[in-house]
């Protein structure tokens, strides 16, 4: 059986600061508390054992309140974007197969009326989904990856040992609950007896009043960051930045370090439950490659796609109401992802193997192309594909968002010139929107 994260940290430390939020702080003891009481709550709502019961999970303390109930209830929790339309809602409910979505503001009344009956928890089996999320990986078809609390606390406790987290720290919840980098941070926070911050406004000052040590940052949020802040950075008080999420540029890189911060690029996915490998302190990416964690083992196959193993890798997907499993015979997971191990262990991921375009005889990897257009100080995303050429076989166009809305193709071709090669050169560039497009000869 596994043992919930929260109430062991309550053992440990009842009195301890978990949860910091807009309107307070809540200790483990009040915190467990709440779990409780919303699990008593859930089960007079007729919520069963094994139910998959959907949420909107803004990032909120209600929603983890709701999340961890969910779970101690022995149901599966689903968190959904606040962000998705409502006809996409019902779609992914109905692929659930699931009870109504608990509303935003049903969480709330749930979780603050919830005094009554307490629920001391149904046991965790090793094997039993936890959590549902969906992930659409590359290709655009929605899956749902079903997770068990042994595969987060799995992820938990090697990331903590990499990060250092302790009790006493304090991870701001940066990342959406509906994301398992989201879900990663209140597991990493509960097994460690840290605190989680739930707070919004500026994130510098953010990070300065509440007190945090440690961050999850997508590399947009990292070039936001940096550019409000000073050279060397005033943040002395943040020990940890993990980033990824999405390809990282060398600039960003550069700029991070200029300022002082300690940054740590990461790779992982929603089927191993956030973490495989980052780099260790000191480490240059993409170069030095990354520390693969302890909880897993990885290999790369004779056709360069890297195959993870371990106690953090996903139960499978949810197809049609029941579970598939997606590891091999050995409980190797292919991740679709090409990369190569070095001499020293140390993984390098290149990217996604249906993303690769090859060109005149030569593999081009969309991720290197979209880190150097993102390394740009106008570019705030960029996503390259592959189009067919009749001479070459594919070729590489890129559609591009600039913070001052206007795309210039000439720019962006002189600038990565310095950078990449030519067969490299997207052909194309195009509007994020798809509205405008200009191609270069």
């Amino acid at each position: 059986m596994i043992t919930c994260p929260l109430q062991q940290a309550t053992e440990m430390m009842p009195e301890a600061t978990a949860l910091v939020h807009g309107e307070g702080r809540l200790s483990f003891r009040e915190l467990d508390a709440l779990v409780s009481g919303t699990a008593g709550a859930l089960a007079e709502q007729d919520v069963t054992v094994g139910a998959r019961v959907p949420f909107m999970a803004p990032n909120t303390w209600e929603s983890v309140v709701m999340l961890l109930a969910i779970i101690r209830a022995g149901a599966v929790a689903c968190p959904i974007s606040v962000r998705h339309p409502a006809s996409l809602v019902g779609m992914q409910t109905a692929c659930l197969g699931s009870r109504p979505i608990l509303t935003e503001e049903s969480v709330a009344q749930t979780v603050t009326g919830a005094s009554g009956q307490s629920c001391p928890g149904v046991p965790c089996e090793d094997d039993r989904p936890a959590t549902a999320l969906f992930t659409s990986g590359t290709t655009g078809v929605p899956k749902i990856a079903m997770l068990s609390l042994k595969n987060h606390l799995a992820s938990a406790e090697a990331s903590n040992h990499h990060n250092g987290l302790a009790a006493g720290d304090r991870w701001l919840l940066s990342i959406p609950l509906y994301h398992v980098g989201g879900l990663a941070i209140i597991y990493r926070c509960f097994r460690a007896s840290a605190a989680l911050v739930l707070a919004r406004g500026d994130l510098p000052v953010v990070i300065e009043t509440c007190g945090v040590t440690h961050l999850s940052l997508v590399p947009t949020q990292l070039k936001r960051l940096l550019a409000t802040l000073p050279i060397p950075s005033n943040l002395q008080g943040l020990r940890s930045i993990l980033l990824g999420g999405a390809p990282i540029p060398a600039a960003l890189m550069a700029d991070a370090k200029a300022r002082g911060l300690p940054v740590f690029p990461t790779y992982g996915m929603t089927e191993t439950s956030s973490q495989v490998a980052t780099v260790l302190p000191g480490g240059c990416w993409p170069e030095s490659g990354a520390s693969i964690l302890p909880c897993n083992e990885v290999q790369v196959g004779p056709d360069g796609e890297i195959r993870v193993r371990g106690d953090n890798v996903f139960l499978g997907y949810l197809e049609d109401g029941n579970l598939r499993k997606i590891t091999d015979a050995c409980g190797w997971f292919s991740t679709g992802d090409l990369g190569e191990i070095d001499d020293r262990g140390f993984l390098r991921v290149h990217g996604r193997r249906d993303k690769l375009i090859i060109s005149g005889g030569e593999n081009i990897y969309p991720e290197e192309i979209e880190a150097a257009l993102m390394g740009m100080d106008d570019v705030e995303q960029a996503r390259v594909l592959a189009i067919e050429d009749d001479e070459f076989g594919q070729r590489p166009v890129a559609y591009v968002r600039t913070q001052s809305g206007e795309l210039k193709p000439d720019v962006l071709v002189a600038a990565l010139e310095q950078i990449l090669p030519r067969f490299k050169i997207p052909v194309a560039f195009r509007d994020w929107e798809m509205q405008t497009e200009t191609r270069i000869a």
